[in-house]
């Protein structure tokens, strides 16, 4: 085949679920060392990422055992500040070690910024906290028990600290889906193999950052075009069937033929020539076939002769007629393949009718003078 493009059709991934995959986002880094020294009273927090989009069950900080009372907050980011409440939980006690504080109410966030903030009955080291370059922390004066702001629209911030607070997110423990697709060619999968028939049952698991898998499952559709051509005499034929046709000349570059747009073509004259095939949104290009017979364009009028066939086109029932009367005279009718399909012989003819029943097609008559062996040959179109 000469070519082949239009590699990806169309491509469709969908997911279902299958059990929970835990994960925690914020700062869970043992390096975190230095020791917090909260006010009393002060709704106060920092900016965190969520890479995975899931669930928030609960909000997290790591205690220092100074038995404080706690409540937390997540609010929603936007350009780098803090403003709608989006999640809160009760009152919890610092304790030593990892404290987790359930949501009251689980909600779904989106991969993203937010921000998790904590206020505190009385002062003192509630979770470790270190220098991190421009990292902003925002805060408001808040007694301790007070319904939590609605927005943090108006909090003051200062720069440089990191607080031990984490969320707990869940999200859908291997996701199994099925990647759709469909091509012109081969294709190379997702897990770097070339996959070339339809219906492969190919799968890849997919590990995000967070450790949840993704099991992937390849569906493909390989759209194949039978390139071949059935050849006879002049006469060319894709074997591809429901498709769109373009015969190409091979001799002119590969020129458009025009008007030739059937699964069949008929040469006028020997050559090489294509088809370029249109299927499903894929297209390919044939080889060049020779295709050879009796050439159309190789005959001209030979004026000792001197006749006419009439009507052309014609429904198969012709008039010859010459200028004079001749004594000796053959009339040979071929197809395009160079087969005989007619033959009648005339002595003492001026006019003379002929019928042929063939299919409609072009054929030619050749006109024969046994005389002296002067011939000419005429193009017949039957409708």
């Amino acid at each position: 085949m000469r070519s082949s493009y239009l590699t990806l059709l169309l491509f469709s991934l969908s997911f279902f679920s299958h059990g929970q995959c835990t994960y925690d986002a914020g700062s869970k880094d043992s390096t975190y060392t230095s020791i917090s020294s909260f006010q009393a009273n002060y709704i106060l927090g920092v900016k965190y990422t969520v890479p995975i989009a899931g669930t928030l069950t609960h909000l997290n900080l790591l205690g220092l055992g100074t038995n404080a009372n706690v409540q937390m907050a997540l609010y929603q980011d936007s350009a780098g500040i803090p403003q709608q409440l989006l999640a809160y939980t009760l009152g919890g006690t610092v304790g030593n070690g990892n404290i987790a504080l359930p949501v009251v109410t689980q909600i779904f966030l989106p991969a993203g910024d937010y921000w998790i903030m904590a206020v505190y009955s009385n002062r003192g080291g509630h979770s470790y906290r270190t220098f991190a370059g421009t990292k902003r922390t925002y805060y408001q004066a808040l007694t301790y028990g007070s319904t939590l702001p609605y927005t943090a629209t108006g909090f003051s911030s200062y720069c440089c600290r990191d607080y031990r607070y984490w969320m707990t997110i869940t999200t859908p423990d291997t996701l199994r889906g099925t990647d759709y697709q469909i091509a012109c060619e081969p294709i190379t999968w997702i897990d770097g193999q070339t996959y070339s028939t339809s219906n492969s049952t190919a799968t890849y698991t997919v590990t995000s950052s967070v450790g949840c898998d993704s099991i992937v499952t390849l569906d493909l559709e390989i759209i194949s075009i039978d390139t071949t051509l059935l050849q006879s005499g002049l006469l060319l034929t894709s074997n591809e069937n429901g498709a769109s046709y373009q015969w190409l000349d091979c001799n002119l570059g590969y020129s458009v033929i025009p008007g030739e747009v059937n699964q069949s073509y008929q040469a006028t004259k020997s050559g090489t020539y294509a088809v370029e095939i249109t299927k499903s949104g894929c297209v390919d290009t044939s080889d060049c076939y020779l295709a050879s017979g009796i050439d159309l364009d190789e005959f001209s009028s030979n004026s000792e002769l001197k006749f006419s066939l009439f009507p052309n086109p014609s429904a198969g029932d012709l008039t010859l007629q010459f200028d004079e009367p001749k004594t000796n005279i053959d009339v040979t009718i071929y197809d395009l393949y160079g087969r005989i399909i007619h033959t009648e012989h005339f002595n003492q003819i001026k006019s003379t009718s002929i019928s042929i029943a063939e299919l409609t097609g072009v054929y030619l008559v050749k006109i024969t003078d046994c005389e002296n062996g002067a011939s000419e040959m005429e193009r017949l179109v039957i409708y």
